[in-house]
């Protein structure tokens, strides 16, 4: 049963903000000035809705009415005061209160199924209560195991990383991979990348394909990794092919390949420099020429991504956006004179 409550004015000053009511984590300086000059000229339309505690008032919503009224400089602001609220009681206020105004985004939301669940709220009541599904909450919950880094990703307001290729990451070990694998995902440029292609390089991230390691990947016979074919007379004795591998070799192979370390390297690299579909900066049409201890290696290659992120990468699409060709001119059409 809702306990009944009380609506004054009281002073801001003695309102407390200890920020474990509040889901809401984000709030836009220019909405909060233009709020705070509509509260001063029209009037506060609704209270705030506060705890009181013996003489002191906790915030339990309205945290943006409360900053807004501040930075109108009013002394005091319109509140709707309860009494004695338990934690459970001022959690589930706080989140119906964001719910109905201005939406949480992914991860506030998620703070505030966690509020619940750790207020001793089940899962399966939780849904109930916000009309939507287990899955759903328990999907949201998984979300704040992710690093902050990759929690600012989705929530941002351009090309933002979307739930479902923020959920596969969590198979990644590291939070390292993890924000890389999210930038990766969701490039400051856009487009964000689909959630099968998260998948594929989630996978390729998890279990890497060793050049070398299988010879038979694509064997057109179908030997595919398994026992090499016996051998028999009509096979040349001569033949200069590298002898097949077993699945212990190949499995040998593959961890001394990882174990090598990294030498020095002098690359000398021609290609076109150029922003793909994924907003990420590459080399297309490339010539790799590597040169280790005087041998020297020349390859060619598609298209060679750069990982580079933030500032870099705005420094490169200027590099390219100002290196574009200028379009042609037309070519005026002369006039004929007509002889007299």
């Amino acid at each position: 049963m809702l306990k009944q409550s009380v609506t004054q004015q009281i002073p801001i000053a003695a309102v407390i903000v200890n920020g474990e009511g509040n889901p809401r984590s984000h709030f836009d300086e220019q909405k909060l000035l233009d709020l705070g000059e509509s509260m001063r000229e029209n009037s506060q339309l609704s209270p705030i809705i506060v705890n009181q505690v013996d003489n002191d008032y906790y915030l339990v919503a309205g945290e943006r009415r409360l900053r807004a009224a501040m930075k109108g400089e009013a002394e005091t602001i319109e509140a709707k005061v309860f009494e004695d609220l338990t934690p459970l009681e001022a959690a589930r206020m706080a989140i119906a209160e964001n719910r109905d105004r201005e939406p949480l985004n992914v991860i506030e939301g998620a703070y505030a199924y966690e509020r619940l669940f750790d207020l001793g709220v089940k899962i399966k009541e939780i849904a109930v209560s916000e009309k939507c599904s287990e899955e759903k909450v328990a999907r949201r919950l998984e979300l704040l195991k992710l690093p902050a880094s990759v929690q600012l990703l989705m929530t941002r307001e351009k090309y933002p990383l979307p739930i479902h290729q923020g959920l596969l990451l969590r198979k990644l070990k590291t939070e390292s991979d993890q924000t890389q694998m999210a930038r990766k995902a969701a490039p400051i440029g856009g487009p964000v990348a689909s959630e099968d292609m998260v998948r594929r390089w989630v996978d390729d991230k998890i279990q890497p394909k060793i050049p070398g390691a299988n010879p038979h990947e694509d064997d057109p016979e179908g030997n595919g990794g398994g026992d090499p074919p016996a051998a028999n007379e009509n096979t040349p004795s001569g033949n200069d092919d590298p002898p097949m591998q077993t699945p212990a070799e190949q499995k040998k192979a593959a961890k001394d390949i990882l174990k090598m370390k990294p030498v020095d390297v002098v690359v000398g690299i021609k290609g076109k420099l150029a922003i793909d579909e994924f907003g990420q900066a590459c080399l297309t049409k490339t010539t790799m020429t590597f040169n280790v201890k005087g041998d020297v290696e020349i390859l060619s290659t598609a298209k060679l991504v750069l990982d580079l992120e933030g500032e870099e990468l705005v420094k490169i699409v200027k590099l390219v956006k100002k290196a574009q060709p200028k379009p042609a001119k037309k070519k005026k059409a002369k006039k004929k004179v007509a002889k007299k």
